[in-house]
């Protein structure tokens, strides 16, 4: 199949997959080792010393209460966020992808799909990606399916902040990774995807035309000839926003971003946003759907608009567990901090405390083309 397809055996083996991704507990062995990986990197990189676990403990409260301000570049924000949200955030996307395939829209391919993250943070997206697909991959080797084998996905971001690209990077590193390891694009605000390619494309050309000692127009050619690749350059199979359109304003003000997102999916490409449900998101998701009608891609119907956060499984007690011991550590270097802790949802530091949160999120997604 030609790069950007679908997998139309999905629709075939997909039951099956998922049946084998529940018996074999693929998802508890990918999130168990995700967890293991963030608390060793936060008890034997981060929380080393009585200084480290003071300024730690004193941002924990800003990415509870300050998440959508431009706060990560400040010392230990990344590493404080990726402790409070990295692992709930995880497996909520594991469960988006999982909706996906139920719905048989998931993008698959003979070649690698490509994947924009907007507003990476820690990468929970695109770790909880490369795990689904791996998942995939290794189910059509186990039940000899070769036709549903999808290559590993190649993973692209745009991330703002340093602090957290940063974290990122010597993360995927020490849990051995395949990445991210840096952003694609740095600020998602002024990019518009199809001038990037046209700056690739050009930069190609000259590029092609000193090393060829000629001129640019038969550089160009020559490209068109032998180097069709930049017809695919910054387009996508999936483009996720994951708890980044945040603010209806903001929406309005990257409008004409978002819609350069859409422009830019291949056929058979998804855009996902998820968020939360009350408050302001009903209109941001309806500005999002406006969007994505401008630009021909439709709404998938049968996907629900929102789905549940589940607090009394094997993996939220994976979580709580994560929050014992790091909460713990903080208390063996720091002392008291009840001055803290007045500040913090209880099941974040109270052993007892069982983890809790919002009953669902928010959950919206777009095609590329007709069904």
């Amino acid at each position: 199949m030609p790069r950007g397809s679908w997998k139309w055996q999905l629709g075939k083996h997909g039951p099956g997959f998922l049946q084998w991704a529940e018996g074999s507990q693929i998802h508890l062995q990918t999130f168990f080792k995700l967890a293991a990986d963030l608390e060793r990197f936060l008890l034997e990189h981060v929380l080393v010393s009585r200084e480290a676990c003071q300024a730690f403990v004193s941002r924990v409260p800003d990415v509870m209460k300050r998440c959508d301000e431009d706060i990560y570049d400040e010392p230990w924000a990344a590493p404080a966020y990726a402790y409070v949200h990295l692992l709930e955030r995880y497996r909520r996307f594991w469960h988006v992808l999982v909706e996906l395939t139920r719905a048989r829209v998931l993008p698959m391919g003979d070649d690698s799909i490509d994947v924009l993250d907007v507003g990476t943070g820690p990468a929970p997206a695109l770790y909880a990606v490369a795990d689904f697909y791996d998942a995939i991959l290794g189910y059509a080797v186990d039940a000899d399916v070769p036709r549903l084998a999808t290559p590993p996905p190649n993973l692209e971001s745009v991330e703002s902040s340093k602090g957290m690209m940063s974290f990122v990077h010597v993360f995927s590193e020490l849990a051995r990774r395949n990445g991210p390891f840096f952003a694609t694009f740095l600020d998602f605000r002024g990019l518009m995807l199809p001038r990037e390619r046209q700056m690739r494309v050009e930069q190609q050309t000259r590029q092609i035309a000193d090393e060829l000692d000629t001129s640019e127009e038969f550089a160009r050619w020559w490209m068109q000839e032998n180097e069709t690749w930049w017809h695919d350059v910054f387009r996508y199979n999936l483009c996720i926003f994951s708890n980044f359109l945040t603010q209806a304003s903001t929406v309005g003000e990257l409008r004409n971003e978002l819609g350069a997102v859409f422009r830019s999916l291949r056929l058979g490409g998804v855009v996902l946003v998820v968020g939360g449900t009350g408050g302001h998101y009903p209109e941001i998701y309806e500005m999002v759907d406006r969007i994505a009608h401008e630009t021909g891609t439709r709404p998938i119907d049968w996907m629900p608009e929102s789905l549940p956060c589940v607090y009394g499984d094997d993996t939220a007690q994976r979580i709580k567990r994560l929050y014992r011991r790091v909460w713990r550590r903080l208390e063996e270097y720091c002392g008291d901090l009840t001055y803290i802790c007045e500040s913090l949802p209880r099941d974040l530091w109270e052993p007892n405390t069982p983890l809790r949160g919002p009953t669902r999120f928010g959950l919206r997604v777009f095609r590329k083309g007709r069904w």
